[in-house]
């Protein structure tokens, strides 16, 4: 077991700033403060390295001895197998810690001392995202190279995953880029009445209601399966609102289809379409999301344009008419944009340094802001830092820090803020019982978070069964869906949930009155986690 010494130093200072314990210029210091901190067990937060680092000792203490494993044995392991080690997460940069503070860690990268510099960039090109810093920290030769070259690395790689420009971001933006990145991934979506599936190979299957062409196959006719929309290839993101659905392809343009009648495909004109059409005056796009009446899309260089109702101003504008077509935002200060997300009547979206902007409707305070007044200009949550996930519902919000927790603001008649409580939050409350999270989606009275370890915890409103809890009781904390496990993303709609497994499976629950859950012939509302299959 290592030292408490071995946990950087950038760490335990944030973590006794967290805890308001005042910061010494000796190093020395630091590190003791922090060990009297965690021997009391009374402090609040702290980040994953120290997490990693109790979790090694806790080992120790047990008796509990990791098996020796290879560094390259844990990059090159797919999540699934990485499960089997029942260790309480799946995230590789944690691992890595976890065996290394454990000294269980056969750092077998001796090799990378004899090789030239842009043979070592090609291999730290190669690994997960989130790993490549903790890679840095295993030898005098990796550590000397990244202090000049983990920028350029990290650069490279999120252009790749992310598809944005990020030339002019500072190595902490690129950090939090990096966490982010997940949500650039959306396979799945739950809207109002219809659900979307991407399949690996980038085609889109849809099923549920379809009375104005929401499903893009060309009619208007319910579909109870998942059925493949034939003229849509090479997408990479769906997105499904109340009445209209977008996918994003993988050179950066939109199709649009479905209802219209507020403007919301973006297509210069107030017509349903049943089929995808193309919106050609965007392109360079990364990501989509689509609300009740409304659509935002974030371009590469951190640009956001939005479309459709616009009562409330959630579409950022500065007034209240509604749009046809994409219309540039205009955030404060110039902020770099890394993530949107479009609620029933207003929009958040997330800066590279880890703050958040809100505006529309704001009645039940899903804003944050502090009141409950509408805007119809982004506004600065000024009490959230560090933030590297949002997720907009019905008329709640929910937020993912750096670290590992959930804030949550808006509404809570049905306990759908996870707090213990239905009282509606104006501003943006810690959800206590949450860590280690990874994933957050808020639905229209109900939320899911997914841990790292692949776990699925819900609360909220639960009439329909679409917490998954096989019962019909709402809950006002979070709950583990004992059911199912090994969970990669979530997704939640209007009274119903979606989940995929990291094997590629498929569960749906909750309500299935227009045959969103994709179980075929059968309209009853399942209360617990059920495969759909793809045909």
């Amino acid at each position: 077991m290592q030292s408490i010494t071995v946990i950087p130093l950038d760490d335990i200072r944030s973590f006794l700033r967290a805890n308001n314990i005042p910061v010494s210029s000796n190093v020395t210091t630091n590190y003791l403060a922090t060990w009297q901190l965690l021997r009391s067990n009374d402090y609040q937060s702290a980040p994953s390295s120290i997490v990693d680092w109790i979790i090694a000792a806790n080992l120790a203490t047990s008796d509990i001895k990791l098996p020796p494993i290879r560094l390259m044995d844990i990059l090159a392991m797919s999540d699934a197998n990485l499960l089997e080690l029942n260790l309480p997460t799946v995230d590789r940069e944690r691992l890595i810690r976890i065996f290394r503070y454990s000294n269980a860690l056969l750092e077998d990268i001796s090799f990378l001392e004899n090789l030239p510099d842009d043979a070592i960039f090609t291999i730290l090109l190669n690994l997960d995202c989130k790993s490549i810093p903790v890679i840095c920290q295993l030898s005098n030769k990796l550590s000397n190279f990244c202090q000049q070259n983990l920028d350029n690395v990290l650069r490279q790689k999120l252009t790749n995953i992310t598809g944005m420009q990020t030339n002019n971001y500072n190595r902490q933006q690129l950090v939090n880029l990096c966490q982010s990145s997940i949500y650039f991934t959306k396979n799945i979506s739950a809207g109002v009445f219809q659900s979307l599936i991407l399949s690996k190979t980038g085609q889109v299957y849809a099923f549920g209601f379809n009375t104005l062409g929401q499903l893009g196959l060309g009619d208007h006719l319910l579909r109870n399966v998942p059925t493949l929309i034939p003229t849509l290839k090479s997408i990479i993101q769906v997105a499904a609102g109340e009445l209209h659905s977008l996918v994003l392809t993988s050179n950066g343009q939109i199709y649009a289809f479905g209802a219209n009648r507020h403007g919301q495909l973006g297509l210069g004109d107030h017509k349903d379409k049943n089929i995808p059409t193309l919106i050609s005056i965007l392109n360079s796009i990364v990501q989509i999301a689509a609300g009740e009446f409304h659509s935002l899309v974030l371009t590469s260089n951190g640009q956001i344009y939005a479309f459709g109702y616009n009562k409330a101003g959630q579409l950022g504008l500065g007034d209240y008419l509604p749009r046809n077509e994409p219309l540039l935002i205009l955030i404060p200060d110039l902020a770099q944009i890394i993530q949107i997300a479009a609620g029933a009547y207003w929009s958040l979206v997330l800066t590279n340094d880890g703050q958040i902007y809100a505006f529309g409707f704001n009645k039940a305070g899903q804003l944050g802001l502090g009141d409950n007044n509408k805007k119809n200009k982004p506004t600065l949550i000024l009490t959230l830092n560090s933030i590297i996930q949002i997720s907009a519902g019905g008329s709640h919000s929910l937020a993912l820090s750096n670290d590992g927790q959930v804030y949550a603001f808006g509404d809570n008649e049905f306990g759908q803020l996870g707090l213990g409580d239905n009282v509606d939050s104006y501003i943006p409350i810690l959800i206590s019982k949450l860590n280690h999270i990874i994933q957050i989606s808020a639905g229209a009275i109900h939320s899911l978070v997914l841990s790292d370890n692949g776990q699925v915890y819900a609360f909220g409103s639960n009439e329909n069964g679409q917490l998954g809890l096989s019962d019909n009781n709402d809950k006002n904390e979070p709950k583990l869906i004992s059911s199912i496990n090994s969970i990669s993303q979530i997704a939640t709609g209007n009274q119903y949930s979606l989940v995929l497994s990291i094997n590629g499976q498929i569960y749906s629950f909750g309500s299935n009155s227009w045959r969103q859950l994709g179980l075929g012939d059968d309209h009853d509302n399942k209360n617990k986690p059920t495969e759909v299959m793809l045909i």
